[in-house]
């Protein structure tokens, strides 16, 4: 977030009125917003991205068994211990999918910032296919920790 409101700063600043935003074609005329609305607009978008998250991971351990988006819901919900469980790998990858919407917020500023700046050149869409080939990771690991380790808790759960 932090990385986002230096990036955003640094066009708020930098650059005259009007930031050019969005160009569909080399031909085509660009997009342009003015510079307080530029601001403003990724101010709203940064943190209605990171309160949406937090209370996602807020949120997600708290609900009953049956409206859980896990698979083998009831399983994770049928203890303190798997529950505790649950939530604390709902909560850390939960707040990693917001370092990814950072990542992708700080990205777009970035590739608005080679929009306005011929000097400034960053490759943004092939970080951005990068961030979701990792992103695509992350899901997967969602799976693995609710499906993966299960048999794992079991163990533990019988053991005890």
């Amino acid at each position: 977030m932090v990385a986002f409101m230096a990036t955003l700063l640094y066009c708020y600043v930098s650059y005259d009125t009007p930031i050019f935003v969005f160009k569909e074609s080399p031909e085509a005329l660009p997009y342009a917003l003015e510079k307080s609305n530029f601001f403003y607009a990724g101010l709203g978008a940064i943190l209605t991205s990171n309160i949406l998250t937090l209370l996602l991971s807020n949120l997600l351990p708290r609900l009953r068994p049956p409206f859980l988006p896990l698979p083998a819901a009831s399983f994770w919900a049928q203890n303190s211990y798997t529950r505790q469980r649950m939530t604390e790998y709902l909560e850390g990858w939960t707040k990693g999918i917001g370092i990814f919407l950072n990542l992708i917020l700080i990205l777009a500023v970035l590739h608005i910032i080679t929009l306005n700046d011929a000097a400034f050149s960053v490759e943004t869409q092939n970080w951005l296919f990068g961030i979701f080939a990792l992103l695509l990771f992350w899901i997967g690991l969602f799976f693995y920790l609710f499906i993966g380790t299960k048999k794992e808790i079991a163990e533990m759960i019988e053991i005890k």
